[in-house]
């Protein structure tokens, strides 16, 4: 995807709920360009206020360039993990702006962004960010640079 907009998407379910933005079961994404701006997923548990991927591909990480996320958000009675961004397969980001994106839970951890596969993060700026637990939260092989 490029040059794409997504804008006050959202999810309210009583269950689990995940990326109000994109949603994706099956595969790993390349955004470049665009911008996640005032989504959110507010349900018991909550991945991913605009970007959610689940699935497992060794090889095939998801890519985000030069993507801004603003504002966005998860919120939780129980987990509550990525307010903007979670990526359950390895994560690359190369610039970007991330700010203000929120996980709200008394376990939320990934403010801005939730990568349990770990990733790597160059040349972003993130700011203003909130969770109760981790802020941003990669499990492996976080190489900042220009953060």
């Amino acid at each position: 995807m490029d040059n794409c907009v997504f804008e006050n998407n959202y999810v309210i379910v009583t269950g689990g709920g995940s990326g109000a933005a994109i949603n994706l079961n099956y595969g790993p994404a390349t955004i470049r360009n665009s911008q996640f701006v005032g989504n959110f997923v507010t349900a018991s548990t909550a991945f991913g206020g605009a970007y959610f991927c689940n699935y497992f591909f060794v090889d095939q990480p998801n890519m985000f360039t030069n993507t801004t996320c603003l504002f966005n958000f998860v919120s939780g009675s129980g987990q509550a993990d990525g307010g903007a961004i979670y990526s359950g397969q390895t994560l690359l980001l190369s610039g970007g702006i991330f700010k203000g994106n929120t996980a709200n839970s008394p376990d939320a951890v990934g403010g801005a962004i939730s990568v349990p596969a770990g990733g790597l993060a160059t040349n972003i700026s993130i700011s203003g960010m909130c969770a109760y637990g981790v802020n941003l939260w990669f499990n492996i092989c976080l190489t900042p640079s220009g953060v």
